[in-house]
């Protein structure tokens, strides 16, 4: 058991088992003895899981051994070594429930410590809030931009000359390709998208965007000559 908060804090592990509810605050209680009639059932199944994983102090990614010796139930536990702590962070990273913590309509008991070296209070703080988040109206939510349409096989290959040719134009002008034009724009210009892009007004369209229209109008073709890449304008034929 931890060392006592404070000189008063003189409880020992027993008084964990005798006496009747303890509130601990809105909706939350320690049920005292809740699980007596079934402690030898709980000890047995304990130690069956302690005989095949057997405890162990992990070791801290600083080198330091736990005072506390651990065991593991299941095929994967949390495992502590010189290499940082595992599946508690792999946890955190592709199986947490944060985002859908709002979904939660029963009330939410969130326990924290103060002084966990692993999960910081503020972690804490911030399901608290998630979990206390309601959605907002319909009519409150920001409007959506319209869903532009999507790339053929054939404008897919548009799109990687577009791409080609911002490099192209970026080196020439020292100016960095993501901000003459994003890649979104360049898939758009390629599904046949001709409003609402930046490369086709002010600077972008000057610096870029002139020659990416012609250039998926069929105005401008890329050519190799001696060994090197070149851009060449097919002129338009005039009718008689």
């Amino acid at each position: 058991m931890p060392a006592p908060d404070s000189v008063e804090d003189t409880r020992t592990t027993g008084d964990l088992f005798e006496g009747t509810d303890q509130p601990l605050g809105p909706g939350a209680a320690l049920l005292r003895g809740f699980a007596r009639d079934c402690a030898a059932d709980l000890i047995a199944a304990a130690n069956g899981v302690i005989a095949r994983a057997p405890l162990r102090h992990m070791v801290t990614p600083g080198g330091l051994e736990m005072s506390v010796a651990m065991t593991n139930c299941g095929p994967l536990g949390w495992v502590s070594d010189r290499r940082g702590y595992r599946y508690q962070l792999l946890a955190s990273a592709g199986w947490t429930s944060l985002p859908w913590l709002w979904l939660i309509r029963q009330p939410t008991l969130i326990l924290a410590g103060d002084d966990d070296p692993i999960i910081p209070l503020p972690n804490a703080r911030l399901m608290a809030a998630l979990d206390g988040a309601k959605p907002l109206d319909p009519d409150e939510l920001p409007s959506r931009e319209p869903r532009r349409p999507g790339l053929t096989k054939d404008g897919a290959l548009v799109s990687d000359l577009l791409k080609l040719l911002l490099k192209i134009r970026a080196k020439e002008t020292g100016v960095a390709p993501r901000l003459i034009a994003r890649s979104d724009d360049l898939e758009a210009l390629a599904a046949g998208v001709r409003t609402d892009l930046n490369i086709l007004s002010g600077w972008r369209f000057e610096e870029f965007g002139r020659d990416a229209l012609a250039l998926v109008e069929g105005r401008l073709a890329f050519a190799i000559e001696n060994g090197k890449l070149k851009m060449s304008r097919i002129a338009e034929e005039i009718e008689a």
